[in-house]
């Protein structure tokens, strides 16, 4: 073959060599995380649940290397699907090449046609490589998946601020970008809670007097600003349909990419966010008087989030979970998420809610997220409650059973 790019055998070895490598670190990371488990089962006190977390934080270093190797093989996939259909030019072209009586003018036009396969072979090999370069998940979640700092106080240090004068603040702070004033303009019944680099929170209802209060999780692509307009339209909507005050919570550092998704670090990092967050919500319910049931809703990633906020020590402030079109919980057991709800427990399974849509690609990244992100919450058998839907994977928000069933946290069912 003419070029001097990678040949399709070179490809497909060396993507299966990459194959190897992340299948070998997702067990090595398994075998790990069953260990240290077993290690301290039996074992109490928040010093052992803090150990626990904190190897299991370096353990998840394996995966982030193995989600690259991954990544890398299918890069090496595509490109060598693409060197074999100029392999099958090529040979189409030097067929004819040969033909009995072929014309000078048309051997000079064959000529061009293989310099210029030998061209784009080439072409690929560096587009290929570069992509490759691109992939280095390990420095993107290092850089991106840190909290982002907030311009303005968290609700933990404004219990005794009423909304109206939270939002004021929030508006007045030179920090605050154009967008959240121009979003605030857009959303007059919005009241904002938190701003700042790529972090906003901002709540629909009274949530000083409503009977309930959800916390929506969003997951990727969540902390672009371009992206806040249709999750505060979500957010809007949900409070209208069920009556509780719903908070559009974009206060982490959400994955900027599909690929980035596959890695469990931004969702872990914004599980300690969100826990103090939900601590906040019960401080301030608690300093007011005011008796407060709380949800979660976490959708996509965010539901990876939110699981992992309940399985952090000292559990998550949440009567009722909603885990919509989710990658995994980050964990293969129910038991480890740790809900501490404000009203009597549930124990019929309705603490723990999860939905899956008929046309959501997202089922079809479990053999990619099953060891990484945790079980799909919707193959459990029993301890949550599964609802299958129709539509894709943006659709559960005007889906009625799961309109419903947040409904029903507000009144108390």
């Amino acid at each position: 073959m003419s070029g001097h790019g990678a040949g399709l055998t070179d490809l497909l070895s060396t993507a299966g060599i990459l194959v190897d490598v992340s299948d070998r670190l997702r067990r090595g990371h398994a075998t790990n995380r069953s260990a240290w488990q077993s290690a301290t089962r039996r074992s109490r006190g928040l010093a052992v649940s803090a150990a626990r977390h904190h190897a299991e934080r370096l353990n998840d270093q394996l995966l982030t290397v193995a989600a690259g190797a991954r990544c890398g093989a299918g890069v090496l996939y595509k490109a060598a699907e693409k060197n074999s259909l100029l392999d099958g030019h090529e040979h189409a072209v030097r067929q004819l090449a040969v033909t009995a009586g072929c014309p000078p003018g048309l051997r000079a036009g064959i000529r061009r046609e293989l310099e210029e396969i030998s061209f784009l072979r080439d072409e690929l090999d560096r587009q290929t490589a570069r992509a490759i370069d691109r992939i280095d998940l390990a420095r993107d979640w290092r850089t991106r998946s840190d909290p982002p700092p907030s311009a303005t106080p968290e609700l933990a240090h404004s219990h005794r601020l009423s909304l109206d004068d939270i939002h004021a603040r929030v508006l007045g702070n030179r920090a605050v970008g154009p967008l959240v004033h121009e979003l605030a303009r857009q959303y007059p019944d919005m009241r904002l809670l938190q701003a700042g680099d790529g972090h906003l929170v901002a709540c629909f209802g009274d949530l000083d007097t409503a009977p309930a209060a959800v916390t929506l999780v969003s997951g990727v692509h969540s902390s672009q600003p371009e992206t806040w307009g249709g999750i505060l339209h979500r957010a809007r909507g949900m409070h209208r349909a069920s009556g509780a005050a719903t908070i559009a919570w974009l206060g982490y550092r959400a994955p900027d990419t599909i690929a980035g998704a596959v890695s469990p670090v931004n969702g872990r990092k914004g599980a300690r966010s969100l826990q103090r967050f939900q601590q906040s919500l019960h401080d301030r319910a608690v300093i007011r008087g005011h008796r407060q049931r709380l949800g979660i809703v976490g959708h996509s990633y965010g539901s990876f989030t939110a699981a992992s906020a309940a399985q952090l020590p000292g559990g998550l402030w949440c009567d009722r979970m909603f885990l919509l079109g989710s990658p995994g919980i980050g964990t293969g057991d129910l038991a480890d998420l740790h809900l501490r709800p404000t009203t009597r427990p549930a124990t019929d399974g309705t603490a723990l809610w999860a939905a899956i849509n008929v046309g959501d690609p997202i089922a079809a990244a479990d053999d990619l997220t099953g060891e990484i992100l945790g079980k799909d919450p919707t193959e459990f058998d029993s301890g949550i409650t599964v609802h299958v839907g129709v539509g894709g994977h943006s659709d559960y928000f005007t889906d009625p059973v799961f309109l419903r069933n947040l409904s029903a946290l507000t009144t108390g069912g």
